[in-house]
């Protein structure tokens, strides 16, 4: 027994020190000596944990909601009363689509209607400016009584970076259809196989999916502040909350690219390992013929 224990603790020792083993090759990188792994690493898994799984830090009262619902009830009373100011400005507007009528402008009669007709839509629309400021300033007082690390705050976020992210993968995914069929389109039959073709594929989709998340934090970011202002908070509680709301962003994003990467450099694997395979097979020794006999008469 003591034998076969010693046997299998040389074999394990043998198998971890062979040169092409896993553990050799992450004890070449060094990874537990660079703090920066670790570091990466932490706040990876923070961002995820923001998007996904963080609660709101600050509890609400009843006292808050009963406000909020009250500046909420004001906001509907007030959209109401002036409802008349948004029909007058549709009919401002279609009364200037109508009057723009073909060659418009090289009519002097019609370029007077026009103006008259864009004056009075410019007018209808200040107006109609005005109200929805006076709604959107109470939407930013009933949000600023909850506060923006609230349940509120952070639904809003989530929903605002969920949008962005949607919108990068549409154009990742329009994109990629784009491209795929101008290729398919302009390469000739013979220059190309079916393996090409796939592995074309893979790539053109890695590079628009790329592109549309970076598009996508982008989007993110020039959004945010607007949302995050709208609740009225201080300049330290908005800047960590638009840092923290990044952070999580860019875990999600960099998650989704690696594993997009991930599947797309197996999937090219396994084609081309696939197709080695036949290619072997189908080019392996071949049979001699048989050798004719001399027919002797």
């Amino acid at each position: 027994m003591a034998d076969f224990e010693r046997h299998s603790e040389a074999f394990q020792l043998a198998s971890y020190q062979q040169p092409g083993s896993l553990h050799q090759t992450l004890g070449r990188w060094k990874l537990h000596k660079k703090p920066r792994t670790y570091i990466y690493g932490g706040l990876w898994l923070l961002g995820l944990w923001l998007i996904f799984l963080a609660p709101a830090p600050r509890k609400l009262t009843d006292e808050a909601l009963d406000r909020y619902e009250a500046i909420l009830t004001d906001a509907e009373a007030y959209n109401r009363k002036n409802q008349p100011s948004l029909e007058r400005w549709q009919t401002a507007w279609d009364a200037l689509q109508h009057e723009k009528t073909w060659f418009w402008w090289a009519d002097r009669q019609k370029r007077a209607a026009v103006g008259e007709r864009k004056q009075a839509e410019r007018e209808a629309r200040a107006v109609l400016r005005q109200h929805e400021k006076h709604i959107e300033g109470l939407l930013s007082q009933a949000k600023a009584e909850l506060g923006l690390f609230s349940e509120l705050g952070l639904e809003e976020g989530r929903r605002l970076f969920w949008q962005s992210f949607q919108a990068g993968k549409v154009f990742g995914r329009r994109q990629t259809f784009w491209d795929t069929a101008l290729q398919l389109i302009s390469s000739q039959s013979q220059d190309s196989n079916l393996l090409t073709a796939f592995v074309r594929l893979i790539c053109t989709a890695a590079v628009n999916f790329t592109a549309g998340m970076l598009c996508s934090i982008f989007l993110f970011a020039f959004q945010l502040p607007s949302m995050v202002m709208s609740y009225q908070a201080s300049w330290l509680a908005m800047m960590g909350f638009t840092c923290l709301a990044l952070l999580g962003a860019m875990s999600v994003i960099v998650s989704f690219l690696a594993g997009l990467y991930a599947a797309g450099a197996t999937a090219i694997y396994a084609s081309v390992s696939l197709a080695a395979s036949q290619g072997s097979i189908a080019g392996g020794p071949r049979r001699p013929p048989p050798a004719l006999r001399q027919h002797i008469d």
